[in-house]
């Protein structure tokens, strides 16, 4: 950049014009020519030249839900036993209450919903607290889903989200029914995205 080239980056991820503390990002990704995003603008106070433009992942499911079962899937995210980088997401502290408040909204399900549900554990990082084993332990009669979650979500009843991420996008993109639930304590909402999600809640 300091001698004249032009450099683009990319959105990757779901935190990006969402998250207010996504600070990290601003200051290694939007300080470039140009940010290309999936769709939005304006990431709060966050200075860059923002260009929306079609995602390629997310045009690949773009209206492509059809219901064929009746699955209701909860989606995990991760639960770091230790931070590996600087991230939005919430500390390794927040991770005991995240896994209690799972348990807690699972077991206060009605059996009818219950026989239908199925969990998809986080499995991308290896310093992440136990999630399949933990969740079986503490509800054994709810199955977990083994396949790939985005071709599950093409045809489930439900996505169920506890954390606003990629799972999130998708699912819209899909046109998949969504019951959204986390601690706005751990999931800090940018000002210039709370409008958006307050009209999908009202």
């Amino acid at each position: 950049l300091d001698a004249g080239e032009k450099f683009i980056t990319v959105q990757h991820g779901s935190g990006y014009g969402v998250l207010d503390n996504a600070w990290s990002q601003a200051v290694n990704e939007y300080s470039t020519t140009a940010f290309l995003t999936w769709g939005w603008e304006k990431h709060g106070d966050f200075p860059g030249r923002f260009i929306k433009t079609p995602s390629p992942l997310l045009s690949k499911f773009k209206g492509k839900h059809v219901k064929k079962n009746n699955r209701v899937i909860l989606v995990g995210t991760k639960t770091w036993v230790r931070t590996v980088r600087i991230d939005h997401a919430p500390e390794p502290n927040s991770a005991i209450n995240y896994r209690a408040d799972k348990i807690l909204f699972v077991k206060s399900l009605k059996k009818e919903v219950k026989n239908n549900l199925y969990y998809k554990p986080y499995t991308r990082s290896e310093t992440n607290f136990e999630d399949e084993g933990y969740l079986s332990k503490a509800c054994p009669d709810v199955s977990i889903l083994k396949e790939s979650l985005n071709k599950s979500m093409l045809n489930c009843r439900l996505v169920v989200l506890d954390h606003p991420g990629t799972s999130l996008h998708l699912a819209m993109a899909m046109g998949v029914p969504i019951l959204c639930y986390w601690n706005d304590r751990d999931w800090l909402l940018v000002s210039s995205a709370k409008e958006f999600f307050e009209q999908i809640t009202t």
